[in-house]
């Protein structure tokens, strides 16, 4: 099958599959998960919805074994991008932080410091639908090999041998999110290269995002969130490929928690306001989890699709050169 043909229906099966998952939660989950008071955001510690929390938590883990299952013809990230973006039906519907803030003026500080605490469950629930995505393909791969994607790059049998020697062609990304099943001798080299890799996804996303967020309306916080690292997510792949493509698009989560902190100490002392809370410091940590790991996912897609695209014109022009 021609590249152009297996990109388009992989396209076209994770774009369908994403609606229909917002879709999804955004009409059906939410009314069991969605705080008491509608004026109050979607927070399940600083706003006391631990029962909401605990819905949540059993919603994302079903949504990521979906995912997983739906999207098991397409490469991995296409089932993290079901799963975080379909999850942001929640983002969609949720009301802005500012409510929360203002009933919370006498320790802004100590709201900030819950908000961290909940982004520590976003990164286990981030964590948890990345085990289970790749526990499912590893299974399926076992028992069923044809089932599971298979990179246009490993197609191109042919041309992949007069490229033997282009790290490019033997990255492996899009099996796993993890990158598991990496030999032991390249191992270290992985995880520097995912090091490098999750520095500049989020350096650039800090960057591009505190630069488009320019108003404390909560559409634009998502905006800004999704764009900036959707874009760092794509760089940081493009300049850093690794086969643990995780690290390019997990820097939403760092950088939620480093936000906090500086939200956390800015707001410590006595007499602050709503009013003095940064534009970044409304983001809720459910949003890091849905609008910021789902641009950055999406980027890192993006930027395997072009990878693969420019390796495989590149070999077919050479080859029609040499015949």
């Amino acid at each position: 099958m021609d590249h152009k043909r297996h990109h388009w229906l992989e396209k076209t099966q994770v774009e369908l599959e994403t609606i229909a998952a917002v879709l999804a939660v955004y009409f059906f989950a939410w009314p069991a998960i969605r705080p008491p008071d509608p004026a109050m955001p979607l927070a399940f510690v600083s706003a006391g919805g631990w029962s909401g929390a605990g819905k949540f938590a059993l919603m994302f883990v079903l949504l990521a074994l979906v995912s997983a299952v739906a999207t098991i013809k397409a490469r991995a990230e296409g089932a993290a991008l079901v799963c975080l973006i379909g999850a942001g039906g929640l983002s969609l519907r949720s009301s802005s932080a500012i409510g929360l803030m203002q009933i919370s003026e006498d320790r802004l500080g100590g709201l900030f410091w819950q908000m961290l605490l909940e982004m520590a469950m976003m990164a286990a629930a981030l964590a948890a639908a990345v085990a289970i995505i790749d526990l499912i393909r590893r299974q399926v791969f076992r028992r069923s090999p044809g089932l599971i994607w298979i990179s246009p790059l490993d197609k191109a049998a042919e041309k992949k041998e007069k490229f033997a020697d282009n790290p490019l062609w033997n990255l492996g990304q899009g099996k796993t999110l993890t990158g598991i099943g990496a030999g032991l001798a390249d191992r270290g080299a992985n995880v520097l290269k995912a090091c490098g890799c999750l520095l500049i996804s989020l350096a650039l996303g800090l960057v591009i995002t505190m630069l488009f967020i320019q108003s404390a309306d909560r559409g634009q916080i998502l905006f800004a969130m999704f764009a900036g690292f959707f874009l760092s997510a794509l760089a940081a792949d493009q300049f850093c490929p690794t086969r643990i493509a995780l690290a390019a698009w997990c820097s939403p989560i760092p950088a939620g928690i480093l936000l906090y902190l500086i939200s956390a100490v800015n707001t410590a002392g006595r007499g602050q306001t709503w009013t003095s809370v940064n534009a970044y410091g409304l983001a809720l940590p459910i949003d890091w989890l849905t609008f910021g790991c789902g641009g950055a996912v999406l980027g890192a897609w993006v930027s395997q699709r072009i990878r693969e695209s420019a390796l495989l014109e590149k070999a077919t022009n050479i080859g029609e050169k040499n015949e």
